[in-house]
């Protein structure tokens, strides 16, 4: 199976094309190694998948036929990102979601240097 058929299949991603897109600038690796879209995957390859400076590491347990929802998803790829990794990815993102709630628009340079400082404390 393609990777990037695989990422959407497995929910990582929203759309096929932005599985694409991550592939082609190298924000997906497979067993370490920069891949292409149409890389062919299977089971026990290992994923880094690059989330602002940190990456998260899957394992592939199997390879679906179509789509799958959220429940199922456990039967096809196991997260192995230490949890230190996880838990300052997620800070992250709720940061950004609360701030991109409040504001609307761009940013101020003053909001910026805020939410600078604020994930430097997390880092």
């Amino acid at each position: 199976m393609r990777i990037d058929r695989y990422l959407w299949n497995v929910r990582i991603f929203k759309t096929r094309s932005l599985a694409t897109k991550a592939c082609q600038t190298n924000k997906v690796l497979v067993d370490k190694k920069k891949i292409k879209p149409s890389y062919k995957i299977k089971p026990k390859d290992f994923l880094s998948i690059k989330y602002g400076e940190f990456y998260k590491t899957f394992t592939i347990l199997d390879l679906p036929t179509s789509r799958q929802n959220a429940q199922k998803i456990n039967d096809f790829i196991q997260e192995t990102t230490p949890e230190n990794i996880s838990k300052i990815i997620t800070e992250k993102q709720k940061i950004y979601r609360i701030h991109r709630s409040s504001v609307k628009g761009r940013p101020t340079k003053k909001d910026r240097r805020r939410i600078d400082q604020i994930t430097n404390l997390l880092s």
